[in-house]
């Protein structure tokens, strides 16, 4: 999904974080945004919680989502 330059280059206006739940350091942070398997792609507002999920992993689906996550970001949809 990131090897499409379009994709890594909506991806720049995203703070990327991977958690591996296998780790105990990670684990609280696994269980709290209710993943529901591994690897999956989650969006968080400042606060932490979840905006959105990426189901679709297509460039055009992570595209569209990537955007909309953005497009509500700017709009103060977040807060």
């Amino acid at each position: 999904m990131f090897s499409d330059a379009g994709v890594r280059k909506l991806a720049e206006g995203f703070v990327c974080v991977k958690i591996d739940p296998r780790t105990g350091e990670d684990q609280e942070a696994y269980e709290h945004k209710s993943t529901r398997f591994v690897p999956e792609v989650v969006f968080l507002d400042p606060r932490g919680e979840v905006v959105s999920r990426l189901n679709d992993r297509s460039v055009r689906g992570a595209t569209a989502a990537m955007e909309k996550v953005l497009q509500s970001v700017k709009k103060g949809e977040d807060r």
